[in-house]
């Protein structure tokens, strides 16, 4: 028995022919009276139970390519689906997963063209706009009406209870009575262009839409059109065209568009403006948006032209993701180094500078460093350090290291020994002051003296070169350096030898021996993580001197380690690894949150872990920052999920006369098992 939660346990997600869509070009979404969701793609019909999709094509020969190109679903009174398309108009029974014939239904014409719109009309009368007509099904007819043969309809919907509102292309925008058949145009004081989308919604405004310049309330008995002012959108955004529209809630109309996803507000302003602020950023910013649906559970959903369909549930929000960008760099932004706070503000190292998020606000912004530094393609920031409480060192490529005071926010260089075409890894300062460098070869730089040494037995014997250090981390007097090709070596602090720490050796035993390390930690018990690249993830026990492997898909989101930190209140370890993080309790149980379950970025950044003042975890990655709202993820297993069954199927041999398979609602009604299914 397939059962899958739906609705409940995301805040944010999405869906592409990865997770089963037959096509990443979505542009209707319904959810049916079972709580299955349906998608309406470039190429079949999905239904989607909360963990997989089921795609239904409809076979009819005559319309078979066109006809699953679905562009509208809308659901009779029974439940059955009216599905529009690029070439006419389909019924489908959700309950037996079956398309209806309607050539033998009805007599007539039935709708040809691609369909815009479909309106039940009190469930007695189908009516059906396309670019080619106005059709309607009623009884067991199907005909065009004559005033809308070969008219090229824009935008369709009923604006009263027998009144339908319709924007033809070099026509204009009129309304036609269903009743009389009488036709009355709206008076239009100025030229505009045709409207994509016209809705009515709860308080029985009319909205007609072209693009985010060309939005309009409709007054059906003046016959005129309001327009929405909009003039504090950027002249270049007004373009951007409108293809659905969605009363999110009383105050709000939310749009659809090729630009993004913009609000109206609706309470007494009338003025649009983009969501960033109230909906994660990588769902706002999502070009060529289709269409908008909200499900009984409250969550939006959001289809794609070409990158699947997108859902955002507010009220189980347990991230916050501040995705930067620059208006000098264009290159894809990725965080380095570790993460500052400071003055409750966080400072964040990226490639194409350096970007601040202020924690009280949850504001973020650009530090402007451009005439004091040259950051290029070539000379990209490559790590960052704290090195005193006002100050950050980083490396930048190709041109050496530099200091940033917090408070002047002035640059200075600062000289480490390391020469500029050297690639810093990590940094890390020992109980003597000393700052342990990972570059080509291992060295140590003494801040109070400004003197650089390589004085370490792995340099001399060329040990260093061969093994690669990746990460560094002070545990006790000693330092353990983690390698790419040697595993875990540990420096012992020696005071009878005059350089302290000369004497390297490989640590961990063999479980740990050649492993490509990435990141090492030390939690509060003492225990060591170890981090490694495509190996996993190790915990080494400083009581029993035992070695803890998680590796694979079931015990780590990825067996590449980019960073780890411990939860002071809790003691949670939280993992960043290359597709996502994991949670792992004390118990070693791990929880494990990917871009599939709402964790906003796909790609993390090495040693880009913080505990920050206001309690929460932040963490680095490709295109900015994630805030991991760490009551809200702590409180996720009070959530009640809400099960589908999407299939029963008994054990047996699927070519054994005793295999059973019942995959829709309707054959879920009767099942009966003998002796022979005692598995399913």
């Amino acid at each position: 028995m397939s059962i899958s939660a739906l609705g409940n346990d995301y805040s944010f997600r999405t869906l592409t022919v990865m997770d089963g869509l037959s096509n990443n070009s979505v542009k209707a979404i319904y959810q049916d009276s079972l709580g299955f969701i349906w998608m309406g793609t470039k190429n079949g019909l999905n239904r989607f139970d909360g963990y997989e999709s089921k795609t239904y094509y409809n076979h009819n020969e005559e319309f078979v390519g066109q006809s699953n190109d679905v562009i509208n679903i809308t659901p009779d009174k029974v439940g059955n689906m009216w599905i529009g398309t690029f070439n006419g108009v389909m019924l489908f029974n959700p309950y037996t997963g079956k398309f209806k014939d309607l050539s033998q239904a009805y007599q007539g014409e039935l709708p040809r063209g691609v369909v815009i719109n479909i309106w039940m009309e009190n469930d007695s009368t189908v009516w059906v706009a396309t670019k080619s007509g106005l059709y309607f099904l009623r009884g067991n007819t199907s005909s065009c009406v004559e005033a809308f043969r070969g008219k090229y309809i824009n935008a369709m919907a009923a604006s009263g209870e027998h009144t339908l509102l319709i924007d033809i292309v070099q026509q204009g925008l009129m309304e036609f009575n269903i009743k009389t058949n009488v036709i009355t145009p709206f008076k239009d004081k100025e030229e505009r262009p045709v409207s994509s989308k016209i809705m009515r919604d709860t308080k029985q405004r009319i909205w007609c839409a072209a693009d985010l310049g060309n939005i309009f309330i409709a007054d059906s008995d003046g016959y005129t059109l309001k327009r929405v002012d909009t003039s504090d959108l950027k002249i270049g955004f007004k373009q951007a065209q409108i293809h659905d529209l969605l009363e999110y809630n009383d105050s709000t109309l939310l749009l659809a568009t090729d630009n993004g996803l913009y609000a109206l507000d609706v309470s007494n302003s009338l003025k649009v403006h983009p969501v960033s602020g109230v909906f994660p950023t990588e769902l706002a910013k999502v070009n060529r948006q289709m269409c908008l649906f909200k499900d009984r559970q409250e969550s939006l959903w959001i289809g794609t032209f070409n990158e699947g369909a997108m859902l955002f549930n507010s009220k189980y929000t347990k991230f916050k993701s501040y995705l930067f960008h620059s208006e000098i760099r264009k290159e894809p932004l990725r965080v380095v180094g570790k993460l500052v706070e400071y003055k409750q503000q966080i400072w964040v190292g990226c490639n194409t500078g350096i970007f601040v998020i202020d924690l009280i606000s949850g504001q973020w912004h650009r530090v402007n460093l451009d005439n004091q530094l040259e950051i290029d393609t070539n000379s990209e920031i490559y790590y960052v350090y704290r090195l005193s409480e006002n100050q950050i060192l980083f490396y930048l490529l190709n041109q050496g290291t530099f200091v940033l005071n917090l408070d002047t926010r002035k640059v200075s260089r600062y000289d480490i020994g390391s020469p500029a075409s050297s690639q810093i890894r990590s940094i890390a300062k020992d109980v003597d002051g000393k700052l342990w460098i990972a570059q080509d070869e291992l060295s140590l730089f003494d801040v109070v003296l400004r003197k650089s040494s390589v004085d370490l037995s792995t340099n001399y014997d060329g040990t260093t070169r061969f093994m690669f250090t990746q990460d560094i981390l002070p545990v006790g007097k000693d330092m353990l350096v983690g390698t790419r090709t040697r595993g875990v070596w540990r420096f012992q602090r020696n005071l009878d030898d005059e350089l302290k720490y000369f004497k390297g050796e490989p640590w961990g035993g063999k479980e740990l021996e050649n492993k490509n390390v990435s990141v090492l930690y030390e939690d509060s018990e003492r225990n060591i993580w170890v981090g490694t690249y495509d190996s996993g993830l190790y915990m080494y026990d400083s009581k029993s001197n035992e070695v803890i492997h998680f590796f694979g898909q079931d015990k780590i989101a990825h067996n590449t380690i980019y960073d780890i930190i411990q939860d002071k209140q809790t003691g949670m370890i939280w993992v960043a690894t290359l597709m996502g993080i994991s949670r792992i309790t004390k118990d070693q149980q791990v929880l494990n949150y990917t871009y599939k379950n709402g964790f906003p970025i796909h790609e993390l950044s090495g040693h880009s872990f913080l505990e920050a003042s206001n309690g929460n975890i932040f963490v680095g990655g490709r295109g900015g920052v994630v805030e991991l709202l760490l009551s809200e993820l702590y409180n996720t297993s009070g959530i009640a999920l809400q099960p589908r069954i999407s299939q029963v199927e008994t054990l047996n041999s699927i070519t054994g006369s005793n295999h059973l398979l019942f995959d829709n609602a309707e054959a879920f009604k009767e099942i009966e098992l003998n002796y022979g299914n005692s598995s399913v």
